[in-house]
């Protein structure tokens, strides 16, 4: 297996501002290897808020934790596809946090 080239199908999903578990279908594409990735992530999300709205304004930020991220591999033939040493996951953890926790 070639180091994969991981590209989504689509524009990531961005995060809704409330509190909760937020659940994204994600698809993704690795040319590399000519191999479709059907990606579940799960986050939850807390809003962290400063200020008093009176004297300092209000600054609510997201905090976001990756909780799960489930993946399903195949081939451009619709047959399914072993994770070799899990180097389709290590890639697809490497985007899903730099998007969603930076």
């Amino acid at each position: 297996m070639k180091t994969p080239i991981l590209t989504p199908e689509d524009e990531l999903p961005e995060l809704e501002h409330k509190e909760g578990c937020q659940v994204f279908e994600i698809d993704f594409r690795d040319e590399a290897n000519e191999f479709l990735i059907i990606t579940f992530v799960t986050i939850f999300v807390t809003l962290e808020k400063s200020g008093d709205g009176y004297n300092t304004p209000y600054d609510i930020r997201l905090k976001k934790d990756i909780h799960d991220i489930e993946y399903h591999c195949f081939d451009f033939d619709g047959n399914r596809v072993i994770d070799e040493g899990g180097v389709i996951y290590k890639e697809l953890e490497k985007i899903i946090k730099w998007d969603y926790e930076n």
